[in-house]
């Protein structure tokens, strides 16, 4: 696990961000905080920190509500693609616990 995170060190300490791209960096963090609340929710309940849960959904979904964390389905029907056969959730907080364990 050690030569993980020191791997995951070395590839934050390389990241670099255009100078160009940072309003559109923004607009995504602008964003995430706004749905932060939400977040804390599913944080509490995952341990996942909300910030890595707000990069999820934009990846996964574009911070659609209505989608699921795991693969874009909708969360209140059964999933069609991986993993399949998830979801027929109550909520999209349920749907991100789901997905995140």
């Amino acid at each position: 696990m050690a030569d993980l995170a020191q791997l995951n060190r070395q590839r934050w300490d390389n990241c670099h961000i255009p100078s160009n791209k940072g309003p559109e960096f923004k607009a995504v963090a602008d964003k995430i905080n706004l749905y932060k609340n939400r977040y804390l929710a599913v944080e509490k309940t995952t341990g996942v920190p909300w910030c890595v849960i707000g990069v999820v959904h934009y990846r996964e979904s574009s911070f659609d509500f209505t989608r699921s964390l795991a693969q874009r389905d909708p969360w209140d029907k059964k999933s069609t693609h991986v993993p399949v056969g998830r979801g027929g959730l109550l909520s999209w907080e349920e749907a991100a616990v789901d997905a995140l364990t």
